[in-house]
């Protein structure tokens, strides 16, 4: 009797558990897609704006313009594809994330040209520094209180 308590209480320990454990991760995974979502309402017209100060900055045509969009959509859809892959590895989703990225770097250049790629590749650079500036910046904020 004592045995057939203790595997009862175990199993209600475990089954509660892993009950908490899915509402908590539902609720991180709610407020990344809230987060995400304020981000994009926050910051969609900065976005757009560079990408159209980079097609003008690198004298794209109308129609390169389309087709570099067309290309970044098809390959965004692949990628999420294969991010939210469960049955591969972070090893696997990285290698081929990495064939897709080359493939479609390789595409970009035959639509832009070799001179205008490497300017978009020294603009790209600038780019993920100044965003890697403001992370470090909002971070030290919210490490300090001060962004509250």
């Amino acid at each position: 009797m004592k045995k057939i308590c203790f595997l009862a209480a175990i199993g209600f320990a475990a089954v509660f558990t892993a009950s908490a454990q899915s509402k908590a991760d539902s609720v991180k995974i709610t407020k990344r897609a809230e987060v995400k979502k304020e981000w994009k309402q926050e910051n969609g017209d900065k976005v757009k704006a560079k990408k159209m100060d980079l097609k003008e900055e690198l004298g794209l045509t109308d129609a390169q313009g389309q087709e570099v969009k067309k290309l970044n959509q098809e390959y965004g859809e692949k990628m999420k594809a294969v991010r939210q892959n469960t049955t591969l590895s972070e090893d696997q989703k990285k290698e081929q994330l990495k064939s897709m990225n080359a493939e479609r770097n390789a595409k970009l250049k035959t639509i832009v040209g070799d001179e205008k790629y490497v300017e978009m590749e020294q603009k790209r650079k600038e780019m993920r520094k100044e965003a890697g500036e403001k992370m470090k910046e909002r971070k030290g904020k919210k490490a300090t209180g001060a962004g509250k």
